[in-house]
């Protein structure tokens, strides 16, 4: 009798064990993939102020609300860094749906 409990003992706690592991990596390919998400946003968002008309505007939609902040010619989506051509007026903004506007040669985001 103590054998047979001891045996699904054993065997519950091998399950739980796995899942977990299991439940683990899941979660860490999640994490990669919403980086990934925004790295790819970051990248789409250089390329659009990067062939931005001189005096002219336009809209970019995140997926989600991003924090987007803007230095030299530094920009930054949630922490992650892009460089581009153009030189920014400093600044900082969190939304979902930012509007980049070229102004004599600086570039706003509002």
């Amino acid at each position: 009798m103590i054998d047979w409990f001891a045996s699904k003992l054993g065997v519950i706690v091998f399950v739980l064990v796995v899942s977990g592991i299991l439940f683990y990596f899941v979660d860490v390919q999640n994490s990669i993939y919403s980086s990934a998400v925004i790295v790819q946003e970051v990248n789409d968002l250089g390329k659009v102020i990067d062939g931005l008309c001189g005096n002219c505007s336009t809209e970019y939609d995140f997926q989600e609300e991003r924090n987007v902040t803007t230095s030299g010619n530094l920009l930054y989506v949630n922490g992650i860094k892009r460089t581009v051509i153009s030189e920014f007026v400093d600044g900082s903004v969190q939304k979902k749906e930012i509007v980049i506007e070229n102004a004599n040669g600086k570039i706003k985001i509002k």
